[in-house]
């Protein structure tokens, strides 16, 4: 996503901003692989976000990170960061889960494209 979104920021001439939501719970005691992909060895949101920001940082492209602790949903969370901060495009990844898998797990993307007040760009994981 962050490939795409940084492309996009520097054609529109905008600033880039990385944001997560996360669950301000505790982090699981035994970090797993998945764990390990989302969040790197130092396993939380905010290392992640700060390594994201060093690695796509360049001339071309300002750009920043935030974390937005929210304990209700991503959607919740993207909608307080819009409400304080401006922002010209939105992009957000979704897995695309269709039929069953939709019903069962929902649509976190469907849910910040709804609450959204900027234009949202919404990029399928890839494999």
């Amino acid at each position: 996503m962050v490939p795409i979104a940084a492309a996009w920021s520097v054609a529109l001439e905008m600033s880039l901003t990385i944001l997560t939501v996360a669950d301000p719970a505790f982090p699981p005691l035994e970090r797993g692989d998945s764990w390990k992909r989302r969040y790197g060895p130092e396993g939380d949101a905010d290392s992640y976000v700060a390594n994201l920001v060093a690695h796509w940082k360049h001339d071309d492209c300002d750009v920043r990170g935030e974390v937005v602790y929210d304990p209700i949903s991503p959607s919740s969370g993207v909608r307080a960061f819009l409400d304080k901060h401006p922002t010209g495009l939105l992009a957000v990844t979704t897995h695309a889960r269709q039929g069953w898998r939709r019903l069962r797990f929902g649509s976190g993307a469907a849910g910040i494209v709804r609450v959204s007040s900027v234009p949202t760009l919404v990029v399928p994981l890839s494999g």
